[in-house]
């Protein structure tokens, strides 16, 4: 059976309680501040989207902060990418500085919503790319414990999948004249 993801979160949390706080494989390291109902009612009037539900309860529970080493902010540090963002213009963050390195895990607002969920993207932005990571925030959440029992990242398969995605982009675009080393 698996356990539903109130009892996934309460046990992760519990674990990471009475975990050594020095310990590398601590799933959950809060930042100290909790999140209200009306926190996300203003992120997601801001943002003219509404969040996924196993992200809205993921912050009401747990707040923001560390997930399995990838930073979950409070609601009102949420923003959507900007028109320079190429494919990702629109797409609202939910998991910031992923892998250390600046990426991030985003919803694409115009995803149809299904059951309250939408799929998330891992973003990079080196090369510039994105691809589906999990179907819903829990499945994310899941993933992520699972991968760091692992001593693996969510984002292995998907890392690949971006450099493929730019390599064809890169070769797909003309030649300009003054691109001597193409």
């Amino acid at each position: 059976m698996i356990e539903d993801f109130t009892q996934f979160l309460e046990k992760h949390l519990a674990e990471s309680r009475v975990a050594d706080p020095q310990r590398a494989t601590r799933v959950f390291v809060p930042d100290g501040e909790d999140v209200s109902e009306s926190d996300i009612k203003q992120a997601e009037s801001d943002l003219g989207v509404r969040l996924p539900h196993s992200y809205r309860q993921f912050l009401l529970m747990c707040g923001p902060g560390l997930w399995c080493d990838d930073y979950i902010p409070h609601p009102r540090d949420l923003y959507a990418f900007d028109e320079d963002c190429w494919e990702t213009a629109g797409f609202v963050t939910l998991i910031h500085n992923v892998l250390g390195c600046g990426d991030y895990v985003a919803i694409n607002p115009s995803d149809p919503e299904k059951d309250g969920e939408r799929p998330l993207y891992y973003c990079a932005h080196d090369p510039f790319g994105y691809a589906q990571v999990a179907a819903s925030f829990e499945e994310w959440c899941r993933k992520a414990v699972d991968a760091q029992g692992m001593d693996a990242t969510v984002y292995d398969d998907v890392e690949d999948e971006v450099h493929a995605k730019w390599k064809e982009y890169l070769a797909s675009r003309p030649k300009k004249w003054w691109q001597f080393w193409r």
